[in-house]
């Protein structure tokens, strides 16, 4: 059975439909064709719902930034796309940006997870303990940014990594969900990511 949190956690960093700003601050649209394509990703994958779960009422503001990156509010304007391989995963969640001082949005992230350890979710009618922790990443963009969320749902380990990537005025942040025991197929969660900074960079094939 597929399991609705998989999805909720996989979701990223808040995106923007309007127009951000490039490195010398003339405003540059955002456009699905800098998004990851089913293409992007190995045989066995589909696009998949995009859902979302809420932080509970009385986070913290650090886990509250931490949130935002793991679980935008519903209504958040954005570029996202969702996939899965198979209805239990694993799921790969991207979304989007253009800012005008994309650095800052990660300084502001990795100050929050300096301070975050843990995040309540409402799920539906129940609350759900994810630890919060920082993990390394290899150099993706010109900077990058990793953190991966864990809880044990209905007795199976879950994690959710997320890694938010800086390329020139993009932001973009790709997270990899599902069970401990469920691997991706055909390849791995770096050359997802290289694949979204070469969209981000236009140089996608």
């Amino acid at each position: 059975m597929r399991l609705v949190a998989a999805v909720a956690l996989v979701l990223a960093l808040v995106g923007c439909t309007g127009d951000g700003s490039d490195d010398q601050g003339r405003p540059q649209k955002v456009d699905r064709s800098r998004l990851l394509a089913l293409a992007d990703l190995p045989k066995g994958f589909d696009v998949a719902p995009f859902e979302v779960a809420a932080p509970a009422g009385d986070t913290s503001e650090a886990c509250m930034a931490v949130a935002d990156v793991a679980v935008p509010s519903s209504d958040a304007p954005g570029l996202k796309v969702s996939f899965a391989q198979g209805t239990s995963g694993p799921f790969v969640t991207e979304a989007l940006r253009s800012a005008e001082d994309p650095a800052e949005i990660l300084d502001d992230l990795d100050e929050a997870l300096d301070d975050c350890t843990s995040i309540d979710l409402d799920e539906g009618a129940a609350q759900q303990v994810y630890t919060v922790e920082r993990v390394d990443v290899k150099d993706h963009g010109e900077e990058a940014i990793a953190m991966k969320l864990s809880a044990t749902l209905r007795g199976t380990p879950f994690t959710s990594t997320t890694v938010v990537v800086r390329e020139g005025s993009w932001v973009t942040a790709v997270s990899l969900a599902g069970s401990e025991d469920r691997t991706m197929e055909g390849s791995t969660f770096d050359d997802v990511i290289d694949k979204a900074v070469e969209r981000l960079a236009g140089t996608a094939a």
